[in-house]
């Protein structure tokens, strides 16, 4: 008689920071978690990466958890936007399409998944006709915590990018917060 093996499921989620902000660059993350690493992460206290906040404890958490995400995921990839190239893309109205081709260069270059889950139901739909097993959603980090994850990872780059900003032009401009986003606090 031969041992069952359980299958390990992959799931890969695709998720962004930085879409609407008037400043800083955008960056999208694309994090594969198995079942078990999913399960310890959101036991963690993984979740949307607004949902932790703006303030500076809320970057603190963020950026543990993207430590985690690292250490637990089968793979993580990151790929940022420069605001020029997200300018040009926007004068030709294409700033969905921009998103849909850098999500689509990161799905290609992580490993095979069982499933691919993406958030941004009209945004990401599109791509199902290259990916059928890709699933898009509104809310996706509440479908699965690969979503969750990317959101964190890419959240997490883009407070390191714009800290980076914020350092550079600090003594021409003066202090500045809200992450480049007009209502932030």
């Amino acid at each position: 008689m031969s041992a069952s093996r359980s299958v390990t499921k992959l799931t890969l989620g695709i998720d962004e920071a930085g879409r609407g902000p008037i400043l800083g660059q955008m960056v999208l993350a694309a994090v594969v978690l198995d079942s078990r690493s999913a399960s310890a992460l959101s036991r963690a206290g993984l979740a949307d990466s607004k949902s932790y906040g703006s303030g500076k404890k809320a970057k603190l958490t963020r950026a543990k958890l993207a430590e985690a995400v690292i250490e637990k995921a089968l793979f993580v990839a990151i790929e940022v936007v420069q605001v020029h190239v997200i300018d040009r893309r926007v004068m030709r109205s294409e700033l969905n399409l921009l998103e849909r081709e850098v999500a689509d260069r990161l799905i290609s270059s992580a490993p095979a998944v069982h499933r691919i889950v993406a958030d941004g139901e009209r945004l990401f739909k599109p791509l199902q006709e290259k990916h059928a097993h890709l699933e898009a959603y509104n809310d996706g980090e509440s479908k699965h915590a690969s979503v969750a994850a990317a959101s964190v990872v890419a959240k997490t780059r883009r407070d390191e990018l714009f800290a980076l900003m914020q350092g550079r032009y600090r003594q021409e401009f003066g202090h500045f917060d809200g992450g480049g986003y007009v209502n932030a606090t």
